[in-house]
């Protein structure tokens, strides 16, 4: 699904609130819908948002890049293209029974785990988590990082959760919706009662397509604008900001 499509999408959403002028002259707004149902669950995005990994990122890409090339594909059309993009597009080209996906994915892991080690906890991660956790409330990761390298990371910094969503689980990952309604499915959660906060901005995009609340995390380097145009639920600065919403008072 577009970028296009889910904006359109989320504008008329938002239309559907319409002016009405009560006694008096004064304006108010009545809604023409009810309110959402109070979320049941909570998926978070993992690197960047519940904790930071050192990844260089454009030493990644290079190299992948330097994978494809090793598999005779010419990397130069898919210079322009994400990392993971790059991984699936040149298994088109390489040949689906080539020996280029478990190099690629290898040399990815390997970077990852070596990242892993150096991370931190973003503040107030584990609070909100166990927070969620004590309150009933089902929580997922969707991450694009691999299994072993996110589970390093999960058990180091204690931080709960019933369901984890890796990119070795899924068929196409974020920005796709695909990731995310997997984790909803297995935490038997449907999309509508579900929030997807993260720190890029394909975590918005994915969650809008999947139907669900979101919740953009502006880390340091993030101008306040980010996540502007994709038009979130709400922008936070400090995930401790996103409990009064999930639990208004």
């Amino acid at each position: 699904m577009g970028l296009d499509l889910i904006l359109r999408r989320e504008r008329r959403r938002r239309q559907r609130a319409r002016p009405e002028v009560a006694e008096g002259g004064k304006t108010s707004v009545m809604p023409s819908i009810l309110p959402p149902p109070p979320p049941r669950g909570v998926l978070f995005d993992l690197d960047g948002t519940l904790v930071a990994s050192p990844l260089d990122f454009p030493m990644m890409k290079r190299a992948v890049l330097e994978v494809v090339a090793d598999h005779g594909v010419d990397p130069a059309p898919l210079a322009d293209l994400d990392i993971l993009a790059i991984v699936e597009a040149a298994l088109r080209r390489a040949g689906r029974g080539s020996e280029f996906a478990a190099a690629a994915e290898a040399r990815l892991a390997e970077i990852e785990l070596a990242a892993s080690a150096e991370a931190t906890a973003i503040p107030g991660a584990e609070a909100l988590l166990g927070e969620l956790c004590r309150a009933g409330l089902a929580v997922g990761i969707v991450t694009r990082n691999c299994r072993v390298a996110a589970c390093a990371m999960l058990e180091r910094f204690k931080l709960p959760h019933q369901v984890l969503v890796t990119r070795g689980d899924v068929a196409r990952v974020k920005p796709d919706p695909l990731h995310l309604l997997t984790a909803a499915t297995q935490l038997a959660v449907v999309p509508e009662e579900c929030v997807m906060v993260g720190d890029h901005r394909m975590d918005v995009l994915a969650g809008r397509a999947a139907g669900m609340r979101t919740v953009g995390f502006l880390t340091a380097e993030r101008p306040p604008g980010f996540f502007d145009d994709l038009m979130p639920d709400l922008v936070v600065r400090q995930l401790c900001e996103v409990r009064p919403w999930i639990f208004p008072s």
